[in-house]
């Protein structure tokens, strides 16, 4: 059965070709995807990739895998495709070339990805070496045959030998000049004859390509590689530490992510030229590197380090470079923590922290933060009861109430939500009525602010983001009041209703942050911008207010929107999601919730909302540049410590 982190790097692959579709459109002519021999851990990464590029529209292609006699993760494949799709099967299997070239449509215009593992104990056999390159020609053959295909030959090169001073990388002539002197029955020279007949399918007219993958490492990756994260596993597993012989600890080698990996073949295929060979392994590391990395990932589990031995007196080499493969546009697509647990979790599921994506950015704090905004929400509540004022969790908070009874796990805010009566008398009452140590902020009460919605802060303490930290307001941990207000019944009039409350957001935003666009309508904004400096905050506000409230005058409207928040862009929804309101445990707290919370909950996050969302989206939306806790660092706050000013420590 696959783990959540292999379906997790499927699914990030997938977003970014989304977010670079316009090098995919040129290819579209495509319309199968032939996967060539089980021999590595990349096939079915690549197999499921293909797949659910293709249920999300990003490629139009047919995805076949075709095993020449090992079927290792058939299994597999068969998890990915019902995970993706589970009504058709979406990848489909056939066993061997004649199997293959039986099916309809054999003459469609295919990309074919051929695999070499030169790694696997079989190809110690001269036979069995002879015969791969005989079905690698027979492959080869049927590309010819098809209109516009293409074809990649994926080879996991041999281990590395050193590299000679005063070397530390070789690149990809090199690799071959360096390789061409190894013995004709070499698994070197296997590799490099299996080059020599692609070479001479390109000058026949086939557009090919070849891609050497070294050391590539991921989750339920379990071939053989020099990180041995297998056997650091086992060694956690039975002993509770990680040994290293510091003679070894300082070898540098190369590697490859299977996220890049599955990204570089996407790149290849579609933007490469033909007739190159490419290295991929960008990223370097030493023994001790993984042994650190792992130790300061897993510490808190209890796993320790040990060096022994005596240090090495010069560090070796066995690098391959790629900067070839990066200078086609791809870059690092993370980094080597995240990718180190996703390995070590996949190996053992004890380890699993359960926070991984959220509280290495946080300093161990986000806990803290949870049970102070807690606190604040006890303050709004006790309001909201005195003066009869009607509130309700909303979007993230909701969410976490219903499928967590509390926080979401990588969530540090919370969300409260007041149709536009209810937010009027609270506006007037909360700023006078919070206690001390709390604030209001909005546009009215703080002049600096301009934020669409209000918030309620906790005073000295910064929750500071990337946007927020550019102006002199309160920033300190909060929680948002966003309001719903009426709008048409008609379709096409909530649409311009929902367009305009767009714009003029863009527009208080370009006012506030008093700088244009990015990309989208930069010169329109560079342009207007100078008579928006001249113009006073308080139009933009009035503008924005009378643009909400457009539709309020309708005693018996039907339906409301999220104005002033982040879901505007899901459109109107039915009022009666907020007639009624229930109560809902919320951590060790009793909070009030829609009665309709399942059609509100479908309405903003569909009908999985139960799901949880894949691994590399579990994170904060708030891009923080500071988190400090002041006296409430402290479990019993000093509230005799000073007060400290927004402008800075020393005031």
């Amino acid at each position: 059965m696959i783990n959540e982190f292999v379906f997790d790097e499927i699914d990030v692959v997938s977003t970014l070709l989304s977010k670079n579709i316009n090098f995919i459109k040129a290819n579209r002519k495509h319309r199968e995807i032939t996967l060539v021999c089980d021999e590595h851990s990349l096939m079915f990464y690549l197999a499921g990739s293909f797949a659910h590029a293709a249920s999300k529209g990003i490629i139009d292609a047919e995805v076949n895998v075709v095993f020449e006699g090992e079927a290792s993760h058939k299994d597999i494949l068969d998890d990915l495709s019902t995970k993706i799709s589970q009504d058709v099967p979406c990848i489909n299997m056939y066993n061997g070339y004649s199997d293959y070239i039986k099916r309809e449509n054999s003459d469609s215009q295919t990309f074919f990805i051929y695999f070499i593992n030169t790694r696997l104990e079989k190809y110690k056999s001269a036979e069995i070496k002879n015969n791969k390159l005989n079905n690698l020609k027979t492959w080869l053959d049927c590309a010819c045959e098809r209109r516009d295909a293409k074809f990649l030959c994926v080879n996991i090169i041999p281990p590395m030998e050193e590299i000679k001073e005063p070397y530390t990388a070789v690149s990809e002539v090199e690799y071959e000049v360096i390789n061409s002197q190894k013995d004709l029955d070499s698994i070197e020279a296997f590799e490099l004859n299996a080059e020599r007949i692609l070479r001479d399918y390109v000058k026949k007219g086939l557009f090919a390509e070849c891609a050497r993958f070294d050391n590539i490492f991921g989750p339920m990756v379990s071939d053989e590689n020099m990180l041995n994260l297998p056997k650091i596993a086992d060694e956690i597993k039975t002993t509770g530490k990680i040994t290293l012989n510091k003679s070894e600890a300082s070898d540098v080698f190369s590697a490859c992510y299977i996220r890049f990996a599955m990204y570089a073949v996407y790149f290849i295929l579609f933007t490469a030229p033909n007739g190159n060979i490419y290295n991929i392994a960008p990223y370097s590391f030493t023994k001790l590197d993984i042994a650190t990395e792992v130790y300061k990932l897993f510490s808190k589990k209890g796993v320790t380090l040990d060096l022994i031995g005596v240090d090495a007196k010069k560090p070796k080499s066995y690098r391959v470079e790629s900067r070839k493969i990066l200078s086609l546009g791809m870059r690092l697509l993370s980094t080597p923590d995240e990718q180190l647990y996703k390995c070590m979790v996949s190996l053992l599921p004890e380890l699993d922290l359960g926070y991984y994506v959220t509280e290495e950015c946080y300093d161990g704090k986000l806990t803290k933060i949870k049970q102070t905004e807690l606190v604040m929400m006890d303050e709004i509540d006790r309001i909201c009861k005195k003066h009869d004022i009607k509130y309700f969790m909303v979007g993230g908070s909701l969410l976490g109430a219903v499928r967590h009874k509390g926080f979401i796990p990588w969530d540090d805010d919370f969300d409260i939500g007041m149709l536009r009566k209810d937010y009027n008398k609270f506006k007037k009452v909360c700023p006078k009525e919070l206690k001390e140590g709390f604030c209001y902020q909005s546009y009215r009460d703080e002049k600096t602010s301009h934020y669409i919605f209000d918030k309620v802060r906790l005073k000295d303490t910064f929750f500071t983001t990337s946007f927020s930290g550019k102006f002199l307001i309160e920033n300190g941990f909060f929680i948002d009041i966003l309001v719903y207000d009426k709008t048409s019944d008609l379709k096409f009039l909530q649409k311009l209703h929902i367009n305009a409350l767009h714009a003029w957001k863009r527009v208080l935003n370009i006012k506030w942050y008093n700088k244009p666009r990015k990309n989208v309508h930069y010169y329109k904004s560079r342009i207007l911008l100078p008579v928006m400096r001249i113009i006073p905050f308080g139009f933009f506000h009035g503008v924005f207010e009378f643009l909400l409230r457009f539709y309020n005058f309708k005693k018996h409207g039907k339906h409301l929107i999220d104005g002033v928040g982040m879901n505007l862009k899901r459109g109107a929804f039915p009022a009666d999601f907020f007639d009624d309101v229930i109560p809902m445990q919320f951590e060790d707290r009793v909070f009030p919730a829609p009665a309709k919370y399942d059609e509100y909950l479908r309405h903003w996050y569909g009908d999985r909302y139960n799901e949880l969302l894949p691994y590399s989206t579990r994170k904060s939306g708030h891009n923080l540049t500071r988190i400090d806790l002041g006296k409430y660092v402290k479990d019993d706050p000093d509230d005799s410590f000073r007060h400290i000013d927004c402008r800075g420590e020393l005031f």
